[in-house]
């Protein structure tokens, strides 16, 4: 009960805060916000817009398809995918491992004995070894962001084109090691 209390009063406490200073920010600045923007107070206009909108054919809103892909923004994508996957994966391996109440070894030599053709091994380990080093090297590409450094337009693409190839030939020596 006093966890409830004291987060429901911090909530407020941050609804108040953020009314005081947008409040504040209006009396200092009001043009700021107030110019270019057309207020439209009845509902007639709204109806126009989006009837004229569906005439036309329009999406509601943009949508991914009308965008030509970029080297930049799906690498930014599937950066986010790889992580997710790769959470996933190792949550599932974890809860797995948690719930079957056996050791570690013997979990192994269960998949094991499923006795699996290797063409599906070392495509399931490509899968999981390029989720992995796409990731990993994206993410050091991302690193050398956050010092300001490679921003410029052909640099952007550089590093991408490299960090794919590292990641596919990373991905393939690891998917095709056998020990």
């Amino acid at each position: 009960p006093s966890y409830f209390v004291h987060v429901t009063s911090s909530c407020a406490l941050v609804s108040c805060l953020k009314m005081a200073v947008s409040r504040l920010w209006m009396q200092r600045w009001p043009r700021v916000l107030t110019v270019g923007m057309r207020i439209i107070h009845s509902d007639a206009g709204d109806q126009e817009f989006f009837t004229k909108n569906k005439q036309l054919k329009r999406p509601l809103s943009p949508h991914i398809s009308i965008y030509q892909p970029q080297l930049t923004w799906t690498m930014s994508i599937a950066h986010r995918a790889a992580g997710v996957f790769l959470t996933a994966e190792l949550s599932a391996i974890s809860l797995t491992y948690l719930l079957a109440g056996r050791q570690f070894s013997e979990l192994v030599d269960g998949i094991q004995s499923i006795a699996l053709h290797p063409a599906i091994i070392t495509t399931d380990k490509f899968i999981i070894a390029y989720a992995f080093t796409y990731h990993a090297f994206n993410g050091i590409r991302h690193l050398a962001w956050d010092t300001g450094r490679g921003f410029q337009l052909p640099t952007l693409y550089r590093s991408g084109y490299v960090v794919l190839a590292l990641s596919l030939i990373s991905a393939l020596g690891l998917a095709l090691y056998h020990p």
